[in-house]
């Protein structure tokens, strides 16, 4: 069984509904990862580089999923959103695709890239197939260098698995349109993966000078074992 990982969230009394949080407490939240044996995600699988061929740098990997490297991250949506790490690439676009168990295509698209480094979202749309409940998906996100998608194309590729929320949490505090600490807190505690990153992920995103809030996401990185991108700028592309 993989340890129970803690980290420690400082958040606002509010919903973090201001520029500024004028009343800081500190809280410890656990995330509790899955119990249940998952294959891990992974960047540039086999003997694929980490860029495109035209890249200047070879310094630091150009794609890196936002994603446990020990366990498979759940979700409780149909149509979750995946975070990745896009470092400076000559590559413009990248290709995402999602596959069943089965390795069948359920969804693909062509993503722009943004112009400078870091984390953006790629969000599963509402006309896609839903995400069956209990079935464990893999997702990929090519960099499309020279505008082709190759075999030898960089990739960054990760896993997911739908589940069911669990009743005892608060369904009026998960059900807000305005994302909180303590719904991430909510969800860290479920062992929610994608959920609780995607909250962070866009609070951090409103508020990127907010101390509070880096330190969070900080931590919540730092316990997947991706502190060396937890200071990127999650952008836009």
């Amino acid at each position: 069984m993989i340890r129970k990982i803690s980290l420690l969230l400082l958040f606002s009394t509010s919903l973090l509904a201001s520029l500024s949080i004028p009343h800081v407490v500190l809280a410890e939240v656990a995330f509790n990862p899955p119990d249940e044996d998952q294959p891990r995600s992974s960047s540039s699988g086999g003997s694929r580089g980490r860029h495109c061929s035209a890249d200047a740098t070879e310094s630091s990997s150009a794609l890196i999923p936002i994603v446990p490297q020990d366990f498979a991250g759940l979700t409780t949506q149909a149509h979750p959103s995946i975070l990745v790490y896009v470092g400076e690439t000559t590559a413009s676009k990248a290709f995402f695709s999602i596959k069943d168990d089965q390795q069948q295509t359920q969804y693909y698209t062509n993503v722009d890239l943004p112009q400078s480094p870091g984390i953006i979202r790629i969000d599963l749309p509402e006309d896609a197939p839903e995400l069956r409940m209990n079935q464990t998906y893999s997702w990929y996100f090519a960099l499309m260098c020279d505008n082709q998608l190759r075999p030898d194309s960089p990739i960054a590729a990760g896993y997911l698995k739908r589940v069911a929320l669990d009743n005892s949490l608060s369904s009026q505090t998960l059900a807000e349109e305005t994302p909180s600490v303590n719904q991430a807190s909510l969800y860290g505690q479920a062992g929610i993966w994608y959920e609780t990153a995607m909250i962070l992920a866009a609070l951090r995103q409103a508020e990127p000078n907010n101390r509070a809030i880096a330190q969070a996401w900080d931590h919540l990185l730092t316990t997947a074992g991706l502190e060396a991108i937890s200071t990127k700028p999650i952008v836009t592309p």
